[in-house]
């Protein structure tokens, strides 16, 4: 169990792991093989933009007040991390009223822990997403965090949403991930109108709809483009 300021964020039921013992002659920690099963993850945003999680895994000791030696630190190195049947529950700063529930989680991930900062590499992902007023969403795909360098950035190689009746793709990245500065392209196969209808109240529109949506900017000022298919 991992805790942030009281709150619980990571409930892990039954974890194994194996590991290079060989690579703590080079000064690093490598393991080979982390599973979780059934975990529970929870993950909030502040209003700087920063993930619970992250903060907790990238926080370092308080800085002293007169200077002190440097003192190197071990990398730690997950080669794979996987997760089987987890719960994910996210809250953005931005719509605090909503949580988004990823349900039937199933992971493969390559995690690094270094002195500047914290790489997640998402290999494979497939969810399910349940939130208030949304339709229920299938979720896969892959993408990649970089914190260790400022800002942090997320890089987007495919991931793929379908509902009951529509089906799209995004790709793209964040290139600010404390201001959510965005650079996408959303590939519109098919977007039901009762879908449509869900995410905004008053669409227009009384047909599905194809085509592809640019997106760039922040939430707050946001630019898109839609292309509709013929």
């Amino acid at each position: 169990i991992i805790r942030s300021q009281g709150v619980e964020v990571l409930r892990v039921p039954r974890l194994t792991a194996s590991y290079s013992l060989s690579a703590l002659l080079e000064g690093r920690i490598q393991v080979t093989q982390v599973e979780g099963f059934a975990p529970i993850l929870r993950l909030t945003q502040d209003q700087a933009g920063k993930w619970n999680l992250v903060e907790i895994f990238s926080a370092g000791p308080t800085a002293p007040e007169e200077p002190a030696p440097k003192k190197s630190g071990l990398d730690v190195l997950l080669d794979t991390v996987r997760l089987h049947d987890a719960q994910i529950d996210v809250t953005l700063f931005s719509d605090k009223e909503r949580t988004y529930h990823l349900t039937e989680t199933n992971l493969d991930t390559k995690i690094g822990i270094v002195a500047t900062g914290l790489e997640i590499q998402i290999r494979e992902l497939a969810s399910q997403i349940l939130a208030a007023g949304l339709p229920k969403v299938q979720l896969s795909g892959g993408l990649t965090y970089q914190g260790t360098t400022t800002p942090a950035t997320v890089q987007i190689s495919k991931l793929t949403l379908d509902t009951a009746q529509s089906h799209l793709r995004l790709i793209g990245q964040i290139n600010d991930l404390s201001t959510m500065q965005t650079q996408a392209e959303l590939h519109i196969d098919k977007l039901a109108t009762a879908d449509a209808r869900q995410l905004a109240a008053n669409w227009p529109l009384k047909q599905d709809l194809s085509g592809t949506l640019h997106v760039t900017g922040t939430p707050a000022d946001l630019h898109s483009q839609l292309q509709v298919a013929a």
